[in-house]
């Protein structure tokens, strides 16, 4: 008889009491992030993981509804995907977690994401009816301003 594994998937709307699943995307390359925030009580998904190495050929509107589906929220260096894909955001409601500058090495993020885990995890307790919820952490800060998507497409 095969044992029951318990998955990091996730399926449906999180319950407050259940800790956040992260999506990490292809932006910050496969280990170190992960090294990183796995330690630090992080539950993260990598886009490698999920999708293997043809990873590449998934576009990011599958990436966005598949985090809808599965209740993730999207770690990304893409700062133009919440403007590109802004009605895909909105469909799937996803919070999505951007760094502003794709350019710094996980060894620079890596602390930022860390050090901004209590207020990430508060704004997911105060977000409402899952709507949509952008978070953007900036390099010369660790303070996250959140705010909602717009209308985009």
């Amino acid at each position: 008889m095969k044992s029951k594994k318990r998955s990091r998937t996730t399926i449906g709307k999180r319950r407050l009491d259940e800790p956040p699943v992260f999506f990490l995307d292809r932006t910050f390359g496969k280990t170190k992030l992960v090294e990183m925030l796995r330690p630090s009580d992080f539950t993260i998904v990598t886009h490698y993981e999920e999708y293997g190495d043809e990873g590449h050929n998934v576009g990011d509107p599958a990436i966005i509804h598949d985090c809808g589906i599965k209740n993730r929220i999207l770690l990304t260096g893409d700062k133009d995907l919440v403007h590109t894909y802004a009605r895909e955001i909105r469909e799937a409601q996803i919070a999505v977690f951007i760094t502003t500058d794709n350019m710094e090495s996980p060894e620079k993020w890596g602390p930022r994401i860390i050090a901004a885990r209590s207020d990430i995890l508060r704004e997911l307790k105060r977000r409402k009816n899952h709507s949509p919820l952008l978070f953007q952490a900036k390099a010369e800060s660790l303070t996250l301003g959140s705010m909602k998507i717009g209308n985009g497409k």
